[in-house]
């Protein structure tokens, strides 16, 4: 995949923002939410002449995402190949249309700093420790 601009224009995020945009301006700014967090990536144009952009959402958007229903979600896919179209360039240079531009969905990576699996561990034990408490709670409410 080529891009119509220099890839040091940090053009991942000007397609970012201008989607954030234009859904704000057309008032889905419910889904617009999502993309303030999250990152893109350029899908390469390869043998099987896929091109389009991958959206990387952190872990609680991707969950609250997996919610949406339907229409909200083809809002966004709408946009963003409207943002994409004219900006997105195949192997040989020609534009990619708007319906042939690929929209895929992963999770962005957290940052692992030198200590993440103690403050992990320790997180996941409060979690469990309150979990069972609800679980223990249950089972004496249930008991009774």
């Amino acid at each position: 995949m080529e891009l119509r601009m220099s890839p040091t224009d940090n053009t991942e995020e000007r397609i970012l923002r201008t989607t954030c945009d234009y859904l704000n301006r057309i008032d889905e700014s419910r889904i617009s939410s999502f993309l303030y967090e999250a990152d893109l990536e350029f899908i390469p144009d390869g043998n099987w002449g896929r091109c389009g952009v991958k959206l990387l959402l952190p872990v609680e958007a991707q969950v609250m995402w997996e919610r949406l229903p339907k229409e909200s979600k083809e809002s966004l896919e709408k946009c963003l190949r409207e943002v994409c179209c004219g900006t997105i360039a195949d192997q040989n240079g020609n534009k990619v249309d708007h319906q042939d531009i690929v929209i895929e969905y992963g999770i962005k990576l957290l940052e692992a700093t030198d200590d993440w699996r103690n403050a992990d561990r320790s997180n996941a034990s409060k979690i469990f420790v309150r979990e069972q408490k609800t679980i223990n709670l249950l089972g004496a409410s249930e008991t009774h």
